[in-house]
This record gives C-alpha cells, sequence and structure tokens, in this order.
C-alpha cells in the first residue's frame, strides 16, 4: 500500500497535521514529491478524502517510460511475489521502485522487510540498490518536525 494511503487514511490525518499536508502539497508542486500513475489508480479505489487530495495534486502522478517499465519488467522477471497477481488493477510496488531507480529518487514506504515468503518493496530496493526509507527517515531528510 502505499505511503500516502499510509500516511492519510492510518496515522496522520489532514484535519490533525495540516501543516504536514501543506509541506507535502508544497513537494508536489516542487516536483520533488512524485508517484508512478499506478499509485494515483490504487487510490481512486476508495472515494475519501485522499482521493480529493490526489485529484488537486495529480501533477505528481506520472505514466512510466519505456526505461521504467523495463525496469518493472526486470523486478517481475526476479521477485514475481512482488505482486498480488489476482488483483484486477496494476500492482504499483514495482512501478514504484522503478520510477526511483531510473530518476535516482528515494523511495517512501511504510513496509519492512522480509526475511522469508512475499518480498516487500525494501527487499527489491536492497537487491536494486535503490535508497528506501520510512516515513520518519523522510521526515528526518527533510529535515522537518511538528
Amino acid at each position: 500500500m502505499s505511503a500516502l494511503v499510509d500516511l492519510h487514511r492510518r496515522h496522520y490525518a489532514p484535519d490533525v497535521f495540516k501543516s504536514l499536508w501543506s509541506r507535502l502539497g508544497e513537494l508536489v508542486e516542487k516536483r520533488t514529491l512524485i508517484a508512478p500513475r499506478q499509485v494515483y489508480t490504487e487510490i481512486k479505489q476508495r472515494d475519501d478524502d485522499l482521493l480529493k487530495w490526489a485529484k488537486q495534486h495529480k501533477c505528481m502522478f506520472h505514466d512510466p517510460d519505456s526505461e521504467q517499465q523495463a525496469v518493472v519488467r526486470e523486478i517481475l522477471a526476479k521477485f514475481p511475489k512482488l505482486v498480488d497477481h489476482t488483483k484486477t488493477t496494476e500492482d504499483a510496488d514495482p512501478f514504484v521502485i522503478a520510477l526511483a531507480e531510473v530518476g535516482g529518487h528515494t523511495v517512501v514506504t511504510a513496509e519492512k522487510a522480509t526475511v522469508q515468503g512475499r518480498p516487500k518493496i525494501p527487499n527489491v530496493c536492497t537487491a536494486r540498490n535503490v535508497r528506501c526509507v520510512d516515513l520518519l527517515g523522510m521526515f528526518r531528510a527533510l529535515k522537518w518536525s511538528f
């Protein structure tokens, strides 16, 4: 699940953390906070305030280019269990990693690496040498305090 979903629906509701969501909006405007279109597709599965926010910041969601699509294919070839093949929509995880890898960006996720079983985003990021942080790590990297 997207870090945006985790931020909005689980931990940092915008009615309580207004300054956080304002700062996130500023990152979107600066084109610092980006995500693949597949994240938007996942957000659209639920009609709520996060979807409203995403629609207001739609410029952050990018269609994958051919290089990113090639990376997604490589990821899925090596880590086929990264995605749930029973879902009717594209799983955003490999696209998030590919966007970061190709663009030299950092992945932000609430997921934790696993030792066995289905790999998670941090497992794939480590294997592909893509920087990956959790939400607190992002806040610290941005030198944000609340």
